[in-house]
């Protein structure tokens, strides 16, 4: 970890001698340092069994479906059956191992969840089950996260599920931020109340006619060049801060370099139609839009 967080010790990790040392001296299973899923359920119900019938507020950040996307030794994986060993399978190889993962978290909320429903709590609680970010496996001849802010890094799972204020089985098919899950809560809680939180509860959209709702466009960005590995020559995040805004179904994205983006995401959620020069294309609403919402940007 030491030599992962400078520049020189990156180096050092990826040379081919480095990586030689590493599986010489380290095992996976040594090496996965973190909490599973299991230990992290274990803990917040121990800790939500002391509250006493207090109103609580717990943040579970589970990381098992993080790289190496290693399970624990005993834990089914179904996916990874019958994987061949080429080169040439390295990302399905991955995506399988992540997929994995994914069902052993999926399994875990779902223990904890049940967990919730025998103690009586499950029904007066608010439950939220997001992502940070997400994962490339080879889109854009990328992989992994924070080196563009293409779809399958920001397109993340948002679930609210809370029987007294939200519908069961309601689907949001409008793009929105994860910044709004705070300001969301704050309104299931108190919907009378003043939010103190920045950014607009999401709880109108599930509401008769919400889906019609206009809303602002949703930004990200992305600023870690010094943290993107030097092998890494077609990450655009490499070249320094980038945005993304999603509007008008479209989204638009601005490198650090001045080159800019635009993709239509119902026509093609895979990005791979570029539309910022075609003819007829005007970018001039989305150049507002981000100067607008970020306005050091040119």
């Amino acid at each position: 970890e030491i030599l992962r967080s400078s520049g020189l010790g990156r180096k050092v990790l990826l040379s081919k001698l480095g990586q030689r040392v590493i599986k010489s001296l380290m095992t996976m299973p040594r090496y996965r340092y973190r909490k599973s899923a299991e230990m992290i359920n274990r803990d917040a119900m121990a800790w939500i069994g002391g509250q006493k019938g207090r109103p609580f507020f717990a943040f579970l950040n589970y990381y098992d479906a993080h790289d190496p996307y290693t399970v624990p030794s005993e834990v089914p994986r179904p996916f990874a059956t019958g994987r061949a060993k080429l080169p040439s399978s390295v990302i399905e190889g991955a995506r399988d191992d992540y997929d994995d993962c994914l069902q052993y978290l999926d399994d875990q909320v779902d223990r904890l969840l049940q967990q919730l429903d025998r103690d009586g709590l499950l029904a007066n609680t608010i439950v939220v089950i997001t992502s940070d970010h997400g994962e490339g496996f080879g889109e854009h001849d990328l992989a992994g996260h924070g080196i563009s802010l293409y779809r399958p890094e920001l397109h993340v799972p948002l679930l609210f599920v809370y029987p007294e204020g939200v519908p069961r089985d309601k689907v949001v098919s409008q793009p929105v931020s994860i910044r709004e899950i705070p300001a969301t809560i704050a309104d299931l809680i108190n919907p009378s109340g003043r939010n103190p939180f920045p950014g607009d509860s999401l709880a109108a959209l599930w509401s008769e006619g919400g889906s019609s709702l206009a809303r602002a466009p949703v930004l990200s960005s992305v600023d870690r060049s010094a943290k993107v590995s030097p092998l890494l020559h077609n990450a655009p995040a490499r070249l320094g801060r980038m945005f993304s805004i999603v509007l008008d179904d479209h989204v638009y994205i601005r490198n650090a370099n001045g080159r800019e983006q635009l993709f239509h995401l119902t026509d093609d959620p895979a990005e791979l139609n570029d539309l910022a020069h075609q003819p007829g294309s005007d970018l001039e609403p989305y150049r507002t839009a981000l100067r607008k919402m970020v306005p050091d940007t040119k």
